[in-house]
C-alpha cells in the first residue's frame, strides 16, 4: 500500500488504515508534538533543558524531537540524574506511560504521585515511539516501566483512539 504522498508505505499503525512512508510518518509525529508544545507553552526558544538519559526509546525520540523543534536555539543536556540542576528537567515518557501513570491510582485506589518533572513526549504512543526508533536507527534498551496496563491495551485494541481521549480527560481533571 502506498503512503498519502505516493511513496511506498513502510509504517502501519494499529489505529489507522493509512500506511506512511518514513518522511510522512516522522512529519506526522513532529507536527503533533509541535502543536502540543505551542498549546502548553512549556519552553521558550532559548531555554536550557536537562533530559534524563535512561537509554530508553523515549529518551532517543525526546532528544530527536527537541532538536528538530528548537534546532540550535535550545541547550539540551543529557544527564544520568537531575540532582540540583537549574533549568527545565525532562523525564522521557510516552502516551501509554502517562495514561497508565494516571489511570492506575483510579483503579487501585492509591494516591496519585505528581512529580515536578516535565514528561516528554507526552502525546506519542508506544507504538509510534518504537516505529520512530526503527526508522531513525536508534538502538534502545527495554525498561521495566515499559509495561502498559492490560486494561488500557484492551481498550485501545477495541476502540482505537482511547489513549488520546484518556490523556485529554486527565489533562482537564
Amino acid at each position: 500500500m502506498n503512503c498519502i504522498c505516493g511513496k511506498a508505505g513502510r509504517v502501519k499503525l494499529s489505529y489507522t488504515q493509512i500506511q506512511y512512508c518514513k518522511d510522512c510518518f516522522l512529519k506526522l509525529i513532529l507536527h503533533r508534538v509541535k502543536k502540543e508544545l505551542r498549546q502548553k507553552k512549556w519552553f521558550k526558544g532559548r531555554d536550557t533543558v536537562y533530559l534524563l538519559n535512561d537509554k530508553s526509546k523515549e529518551y532517543f525520540i525526546a532528544r530527536w524531537l527537541l532538536e528538530e523543534v528548537f534546532e540550535k536555539r535550545m541547550k539540551i543536556y543529557s544527564v544520568q540524574a537531575f540532582g540540583k540542576l537549574g533549568g527545565k528537567k525532562i523525564r522521557p515518557s510516552n502516551l501509554d506511560r502517562e495514561v497508565t501513570l494516571r489511570l492506575d491510582p483510579f483503579l487501585t485506589g492509591k494516591k496519585f504521585k505528581q512529580d515536578k518533572l516535565l514528561h516528554f513526549p507526552f502525546n506519542v504512543t508506544e507504538e509510534e515511539v518504537i516505529q520512530s526508533c526503527k526508522l531513525l536507527g536508534y538502538k534502545y534498551k527495554k525498561l521495566k516501566q515499559d509495561n502498559v496496563h492490560p486494561l488500557i491495551q484492551a481498550m485501545e485494541r477495541r476502540y482505537p483512539g482511547t489513549l488520546f481521549g484518556l490523556y485529554r480527560t486527565f489533562q482537564e481533571i
